[in-house]
């Protein structure tokens, strides 16, 4: 919220009426606006990255407007080029409009603000900047989507003969990723990964202590990503989250034993393709991330073909599913389980439209023989009367107190109640949680933010 509210003197209209960045040099206590430092750069549009988390979090009016009213002022400038494919300049000044090439021109980083104002609004005016490099046969853009953009574009038929032949002629890792999701000949993630053994373990210094970047010491995993996550959760430069689902195992290093990918993955369907490496059934807890909030249905079996479908069901069940909304599932020992999880009927409400009430480690004071609680309002609706409880890891209370009714932070300013609670005597204090919640159990945003372990606090 203070990034998204600090950005609004920088981003702004300009006399022609578009929204664009008045300053490429800036700071937290220094702007120049002059002259060569007025135009907007492509990589001005990395710094959107919070107001896109946090529209996508509580869908905060500002931050979504900041997003939109960014890309559309740089749609402003688009036009065909002498081949009639729709172009967009590279920097754009604040004051006059003008238009340059700048540094190498053509740099796609706007694309990712472009996808998020296309999922905050529906509307397909702003998938146009990346389909006219589609159009142009620049299909590498597409691996700077973090979502599975040939799925949830319905786009498969219409690219597949492209990536096809892009994973024949050479070994771009992403064409050969899409090749897989294409066909579902795992032949294709054979070869992809030999190569990236056989690059990673000969770069390995310049990947780790060599490395000549102080900021990006890491080894590439995108296509791990896709692939255990449906989507990329986490890259340099690429703004809007994109992974299905995340994973946390219940025993260590079962995670690197459990072979996984995502098959089909959109937001209201996706496929667990598991292999179980071990003789031990392996547990594990799957958090949904980029997916419609509602009533899913999971089927869950065993491949004994390797065909990637199951020939022996094990269960059929109906869940909830939303962001960051977790469920169990396990993986039987040295065979291959598929899950299919499919939305069968939308929430009434999306996590993002909701009140969320939350707290945190550095929320919890200790005092003598009691704790002082901040309370958050983070959510996109005024909250709900609730309550503050202390309890131990087995649901004893030992303290309770009200929390009242507290306002959204629509003006970007933090909304917080301070709550006192009594330390029972004779018990370990660090052995207890802090929770809150609404009195009447509304939905919230997020229920991760709801539950703190005293141990937890520095």
């Amino acid at each position: 919220m203070a990034t998204v509210k600090a950005l609004q003197p920088i981003i702004v209209d300009n006399p022609k009426g578009h929204m664009h960045f008045t300053s490429n040099w800036y700071g937290a206590r220094k702007m120049y606006r002059e002259g060569p430092w007025q135009w907007q750069k492509p990589y001005s549009f990395t710094v959107l990255h919070s107001p896109i988390m946090l529209s996508l979090f509580n869908s905060d009016s500002t931050a979504t407007t900041m997003v939109t009213g960014v890309v559309d002022g740089l749609l402003a400038h688009g036009k065909p080029d002498s081949t009639g494919q729709w172009r967009l300049p590279n920097e754009i000044n604040w004051q006059t409009d003008a238009e340059r090439a700048g540094d190498g021109g053509g740099v796609s980083t706007p694309l990712q603000a472009a996808w998020a104002a296309y999922r905050f609004t529906d509307n397909t005016k702003y998938l146009q900047p990346l389909l006219s490099r589609v159009n142009a046969n620049d299909f590498d853009v597409i691996a700077e989507n973090n979502e599975n953009a040939i799925d949830v574009l319905s786009k498969r038929d219409e690219w597949r003969v492209n990536f096809l032949h892009k994973a024949e002629q050479s070994p771009n890792p992403f064409s050969r990723y899409v090749s897989w999701q294409l066909t579902g000949d795992k032949q294709w993630l054979e070869r992809l990964h030999a190569d990236a053994i056989r690059e990673k373990s000969q770069h390995m210094y310049m990947l780790t202590e060599g490395h000549w970047w102080t900021d990006r010491v890491e080894q590439p995993t995108e296509i791990l990503q896709r692939e255990r996550l449906g989507g990329v959760a986490l890259k340099r430069n690429q703004t809007y989250p994109g992974n299905t689902v995340s994973w946390k195992f219940a025993e260590p290093d079962a995670a690197e034993q459990v072979a996984i990918l995502i098959a089909d993955a959109t937001p209201t369907h996706f496929k667990v393709i598991a292999f179980n490496t071990t003789d031990q059934l392996q547990r594990a807890t799957m958090t949904a991330w980029n997916v419609v909030a509602g009533k899913w249905i999971m089927k869950s079996g065993i491949d004994s073909t390797g065909v990637d479908r199951a020939d022996s069901q094990l269960t059929a069940a109906t869940l909830q599913l939303e962001r960051s909304m977790a469920t169990d599932v396990v993986f039987y020992p040295n065979t291959t389980t598929t899950i299919d999880f499919a939305l069968s009927e939308k929430a009434s409400t999306q996590p993002s439209d909701r009140p969320d009430l939350g707290i945190g480690a550095d929320d919890i004071r200790l005092q003598k023989d009691s704790i002082a609680v901040t309370v958050h309002s983070l959510g996109a609706l005024d909250s709900h009367p609730g309550r503050v409880v202390l309890h131990d890891s087995n649901g004893t209370i030992y303290a309770t107190a009200l929390i009242p009714p507290m306002k959204a932070p629509r003006l970007l300013i933090p909304q917080t109640a301070i709550i006192k609670l009594h330390l029972p005597a004779h018990r370990p204090w660090r052995d207890l949680h802090v929770r809150v919640s609404q009195i009447d159990d509304a939905s919230e945003i997020t229920m991760i933010n709801n539950d703190v372990a005293l141990a937890e606090m520095q």
